[in-house]
């Protein structure tokens, strides 16, 4: 089950999944430097397989229970 919360009507938090990896890789690797203050796994992420390995690992049966958004600004993903 996905989870969707919308927030107002052009702004929506969007459970991660999958089809997110290259969006998000896109935007860690285009503002890396001002990431990189406040997220620790961004010199660890160089290609997006790395972004699908991070969201697999949320879905691990018995792993982790965390539930990981994606915001979402008219329907394209803006950050996570």
């Amino acid at each position: 089950m996905v989870n969707i919360l919308e927030v107002n009507h052009e702004v929506v938090l969007h459970q991660v999944s999958y089809s997110d990896a290259p969006a998000l890789f896109r935007l860690i690797d285009n503002n890396r430097t001002s990431l990189r203050a406040w997220l620790p796994f961004v010199d660890f992420t160089k290609v997006v397989e790395d972004t699908e390995a991070f969201i697999g690992s949320l879905f691990v049966p018995g792993g982790s229970r965390n539930l990981v958004f994606t915001i979402r600004y008219r329907g394209e993903v803006a950050g996570g």
